[in-house]
Parts: structure tokens; C-alpha cells; sequence
């Protein structure tokens, strides 16, 4: 099993069917519809679109949050490199039980 494969992030999100790219003269959040692209009934170029208070905040949040202890995947890429890796089948086991309880109990079921 190879594990050196990096994820690449998904594009961000066009608006109104733009390329999607963004410039690094605008400030955080905003983009123009020159560099979104313009809608099909011709908005006018240059069009500044800002993100309300909380999307802003979500979107730091994300960014100051990892959720990835990157020191604990360079200790288990080297343990499967060298073959010292042993899955403990019943954690597995039982987080999965874990899991699959909670998301019974959230739906209600």
C-alpha cells in the first residue's frame, strides 16, 4: 500500500459559472466579476461580491484549526514503510460500532 500520495484541495467554487479564480489584491472573501466571469445577462465588470461576518469567520476558523496531528502520520508512514504497522483490529472494530451507533441516534432511528 502506497501512502505518498498527496491530496490536492478541490478548485475554489466560481461564481455565477466563472473560472473560479481569485486575485491576491483583493482582500479576504471578496472577488470581482472580472475575475469570476459575469453572468450570462452581462453584470457589469469589476463587481465586488463580499462574504457576510460569519462565512469570514468560518473560513479563519478552518484555516487555524489542522484536525491532523502531522507529527502521529509521519510516525505511521514510517512504521508501514517499514513494516512495523500492526492494526489493532478492535479498536477498528469498535470505533466503526461507535460511529455507526451515532449516527443512528443523530437521524432519529
Amino acid at each position: 500500500m502506497k501512502i505518498d500520495k498527496t491530496v490536492k484541495s478541490a478548485p475554489p467554487t466560481p461564481i455565477q459559472g466563472g473560472s473560479g479564480r481569485t486575485s491576491s489584491a483583493s482582500p479576504p472573501g471578496t472577488r470581482t466579476t472580472s475575475e469570476a466571469g459575469t453572468a450570462s445577462s452581462g453584470a457589469a465588470s469589476g463587481t465586488t461580491v463580499h462574504l457576510g461576518g460569519t462565512a469570514t469567520q468560518l473560513k479563519a476558523t478552518i484555516a487555524a484549526t489542522s484536525g491532523v496531528d502531522l507529527s502521529k502520520v509521519a510516525a505511521v508512514r514510517q512504521a508501514i514503510s517499514e513494516g512495523r504497522f500492526q492494526v489493532n483490529a478492535h479498536a477498528v472494530a469498535s470505533g466503526l460500532i461507535a460511529s455507526v451507533k451515532s449516527l443512528i441516534q443523530a437521524s432519529g432511528h
